[in-house]
């Protein structure tokens, strides 16, 4: 793929990905205002996650992302978050 149909790829995947968190929400009780509360299907919030994931990996895929470089950059982010956090950041 070119550069400018990668990034019209991560446009649309991004565009998935904000609804499928927008449908995660959907699923719990998240407005602290609201008196009612129901029920969690857990099943169905699982279920968006999956989506979501299918979403990163195909991310990825596009920006050629192995899992190995995907752990290696994981693990450095979760690092820096890790001293931020210790650091009063």
């Amino acid at each position: 793929l070119t550069l400018e149909e990668r990034e019209e790829l991560t446009r649309k995947v991004v565009l998935a990905m904000h609804a499928e968190l927008t449908e995660i929400l959907g699923w719990i009780n998240w407005k602290p205002w609201r008196k009612t509360r129901k029920t969690v299907n857990e099943h169905e919030l699982k279920m968006e996650l999956v989506d979501l994931l299918h979403f990163l990996l195909e991310l990825c895929v596009v920006w050629r992302v192995d899992g190995r470089e995907l752990g290696l950059r994981f693990r450095y982010k979760h690092d820096v978050n890790r001293q931020r956090i210790k650091d009063g950041y």
